[in-house]
């Protein structure tokens, strides 16, 4: 292991080498994960998160990070070829960047597109695509028929926690937020009665501030 190696290395023994040599401007490219389609509406706050440190590399942001190697975000907008980077400057801050996550502040209809990240430094690079679709809500509705709902299965008479997913970042930490939650878009006031637990249907919901 260089000396380099063993400043950047990581917790399993491997690292980001960073050592001076001239490498052509290759960068390996893993295509598009549709896995990790991401669908919001138009108008509302989202983030995508960078797939690359969750399922590609052993490394975390931080790790990377430390190494010298510089996450870059860029994009390619819907029926357009050609790919630009992201502009994170704009005056209102609509779209910024923390650590391998992308905030849109509100996400809007012409942001759907496909988003590259890219990890790189003099020696080394990576990227990866994923889509994300902005959609507009029904006519009169709180949600979209085209936005695909996730399943939860309930076994009968059986107690279960029924919790709001991926809430992390949309309010701050010293925030407790009001959730609402909403059946086949009716509003639920008593969500853990025994009758809605034996019920199927989809349920959504949303959250705002308590202060």
């Amino acid at each position: 292991m260089t000396e380099q190696c063993q400043k950047t290395a990581a917790s399993d023994g491997s690292c980001f080498t960073s050592e001076k040599k001239h490498f052509s401007e290759r960068c390996d490219d893993w295509g598009e994960d549709t896995r990790k389609l991401t669908q919001a509406y138009d108008g509302e706050p989202v983030r995508i998160r960078c797939p690359l440190f969750e399922d590609y590399l052993k490394h975390n942001y931080s790790t990377a990070h430390s190494a010298g190697l510089t996450l870059m975000w860029y994009w390619t907008g819907k029926g357009k070829d050609l790919e630009e980077p992201i502009n994170i400057r704009l005056p209102d801050n609509r779209i910024s960047k923390d650590k391998d996550i992308l905030w849109f502040r509100p996400v809007l209809l012409n942001d759907t597109g496909n988003y590259t990240c890219m990890l790189r430094n003099t020696t080394f690079c990576l990227k990866i695509a994923f889509p994300l679709e902005v959609l507009k809500k029904d006519p009169d509705s709180c949600v979209s028929i085209d936005k695909a709902a996730e399943a939860v299965t309930f076994p009968l008479e059986e107690n279960r926690s029924l919790t709001c997913p991926d809430t992390e970042g949309y309010y701050q930490s010293d925030v407790t937020p009001i959730v609402n939650w909403y059946m086949e878009v009716i509003r639920v006031h008593h969500l853990l009665s025994l009758g809605h637990l034996q019920s199927s249907g989809t349920v959504f919901q949303d959250f705002k501030d308590s202060g």
